[in-house]
């Protein structure tokens, strides 16, 4: 029983000291990105179950909703940035966040198309605001050399919070009476609300002056979005893990077919042990296109390799070249994640964070549009071929970072001077508690 406790402490003590050498910032957003996670593992897990069930809609409908908000957002995204900058991150983040705990529960008595397109369309907005609202706030109260271990560290535990709001979603699904996924909803809800609660708590800084003028236009950083756009397609890892993959295996793999769930498993696993150490170093422009680039470079080695997987006659041998490839996908997607967030950062001027956090975001929403799409119909129509072809695609995307983050950084420092004023120094930092 001593030598028991004794490995426990020998465990948790290196999670303890780690804790303690947090600032207090970090430590919120830490507690923010689980508590927000488990939430959205829940809802997500469950969501189209109970609208086709509940709300009498089809998967088609709510593809096509979602596609919508996917829309408005591009739309909108340019102008929700620049609020973030001009009322200030924390608020708008807490203002944004309100709005997604009140409308989650509208899901509730939404039934038919129209009414569940509004939902999900107001909640796709609201949450975008929110989560550019606290990626601002990481680039205002963090110093430059700790953004990207921070957004490491957070992306670690929202994957742990993912995982754990899935798997407490089964719950209900096991349930499956209307009343078991509407308690899924009012905890999804109740998490949006208490994150912001803990949000309230975070430094408030003073925003930027930032002219109205057309040089703060989205359409005056088109290197950026050139550069958000291509992260944004590389990051099509995301569909070959819960599409690709998973149809690839069932139909031209000899492996088990529970072998997806499995893989997508061991996926977030790495992301929760290894993510803040695969982004060392990357918090300059150079390290960082380097990182998008290796990351992209590892993602086409992926799909060479879990096209392969069709080709053995052995369980056991697909099963091992599939693992292989998911791994090698695996470190692709983190660095490519930590590439970005070096990017994001260490482009952005102080006084922007909102702007650019909102123009990153479109890159990732030009992804959820085509990703689907294009992984199916490559493999589906071409098989090997197309996996081929998706490989050949992303080294493709890899050698566009390089000018993509110079044109962005030339562009930044030429529009600066006439769009914004500097912002307030990190001594300018109010906190209230």
């Amino acid at each position: 029983m001593a030598t028991n406790e004794n490995a426990v402490g020998i465990t948790l003590r290196p999670m303890t000291s780690s804790l303690r050498s947090m600032s207090f910032v970090e430590r919120v957003l830490l507690l923010n990105a689980f508590v927000l996670s488990f939430g959205f593992g829940l809802y997500a897990t469950t969501s189209v179950i109970y609208l086709t069930r509940f709300s009498h809609i089809s998967a088609q409908q709510i593809g096509l909703a979602l596609s919508v908000s996917g829309i408005l957002w591009m739309l909108v995204a340019g102008s929700a940035g620049r609020t973030v900058d001009r009322v200030g991150a924390r608020e708008t983040a807490i203002g944004a966040g309100l709005l997604s705990a009140a409308v989650v529960p509208l899901m509730i008595f939404a039934q038919g198309f129209p009414a569940c397109c509004a939902v999900l369309c107001a909640l796709a907005i609201t949450q975008k605001v929110s989560s550019v609202g606290h990626s601002a706030l990481v680039g205002h109260l963090l110093d430059q050399d700790r953004r990207v271990k921070v957004a490491a560290r957070n992306h670690s535990m929202s994957n742990a919070g993912l995982a754990v709001g899935s798997a407490a979603a089964g719950v209900a699904l096991v349930v499956g009476t209307r009343s078991a996924f509407v308690v899924i909803l009012v905890v999804f809800s109740a998490s949006l609300a208490a994150v912001n609660l803990m949000t309230r708590r975070l430094p408030k800084v003073t925003p930027g002056v930032v002219r109205r003028t057309n040089a703060s236009r989205v359409s005056r950083r088109r290197g950026f979005l050139f550069l958000s756009v291509v992260i944004g397609l590389i990051s099509i890892h995301e569909t070959i893990l819960v599409i690709g993959m998973p149809l690839w295996l069932l139909h031209h793999t000899r492996a088990p077919a529970p072998l997806a769930a499995w893989l997508t498993i061991a996926n977030m696993a790495c992301v929760v042990l290894f993510q803040v150490h695969v982004a060392q170093r990357t918090d300059s422009v150079p390290n960082a296109r380097r990182a998008v680039a290796q990351g992209a470079i590892a993602v086409a080695a992926a799909c060479v390799v879990i096209a392969l997987a069709s080709l053995p006659r052995s369980a056991t041998i697909a099963t091992s070249i599939l693992l292989l490839g998911v791994l090698t996908l695996t470190y692709g997607e983190m660095r490519v994640a930590a590439g970005g967030w070096g990017l994001r950062y260490g482009i952005a001027p102080r006084a922007e964070h909102g702007l650019y956090g909102a123009i990153f975001s479109m890159g990732k929403t030009a992804e959820t549009a085509v990703g689907p799409a294009v992984v199916t119909f490559m493999t589906g129509s071409f098989t090997i071929l197309g996996w081929g072809i998706l490989a050949a695609g992303f080294v493709g995307l890899a050698f566009l970072i390089r000018p993509g983050a110079a044109w962005a950084v030339k562009e930044q420092t030429v529009r600066l001077a006439a769009s914004v004023e500097p912002g307030p120094t990190p001594t300018g930092v109010v906190v209230r508690t």
